[in-house]
């Protein structure tokens, strides 16, 4: 994991933070923002993965255990 961050749900705080970031793989909890939040950073050319929140803590441990080696 390289960012947990909270921010304002609007495209301009998105943008403000994921705009100028290299490609990347987010994860995104499900909820009210997520389907127009996850086309935005789509958009921008970041993968985006939905996920219940529970899968959101799985998914952040194997891309680690991943970039371990593991």
């Amino acid at each position: 994991m390289v960012l947990e961050r909270k921010l304002a749900t609007t495209p301009k705080a998105m943008k403000e933070v994921f705009g100028g970031m290299p490609r990347s793989r987010i994860a995104l909890e499900t909820g009210m923002h997520s389907p127009w939040v996850s086309r935005l950073l789509s958009e921008m050319g970041h993968e985006v993965i939905v996920a219940h929140a529970r899968n959101v803590r799985l998914i952040g441990e194997s891309c680690a255990a991943v970039a371990r080696g593991r």
